[in-house]
């Protein structure tokens, strides 16, 4: 079951702590619904790619712009900040 419902925060989160363990500042979305993924957003939450997208495309324009996403004409990219972590990110958002 989906939970199409998780905040932003979440996603946030869960995006940078997954960052930590894998070494990784720049992520895509199609990874994160590979069979071979173990961890991440996807994983955790259960959540369809159209409420990744959403999700994403919120935390893209919002105040503290904590992630920038590329999600337009196929693209899928992620790119997280490298002043902040998993942490900082429950800080900004809460």
């Amino acid at each position: 079951m989906a939970h199409d419902s998780v905040s932003d925060v979440a996603i946030a989160y869960s995006l940078y702590k997954y960052s930590k363990a894998n070494g990784v500042k720049a992520l895509r979305v199609s990874d994160f619904y590979n069979e071979t993924c173990r961890k991440g957003p996807f994983k955790e939450f259960g959540i369809g790619k159209e409420v990744f997208f959403k999700k994403l495309r919120n935390l893209n324009s919002a105040k503290d712009r904590l992630l920038i996403a590329e999600l337009n004409m196929g693209l899928d990219s992620i790119t997280l900040r490298d002043d902040i972590d998993s942490f900082d990110v429950l800080k900004h958002l809460m």
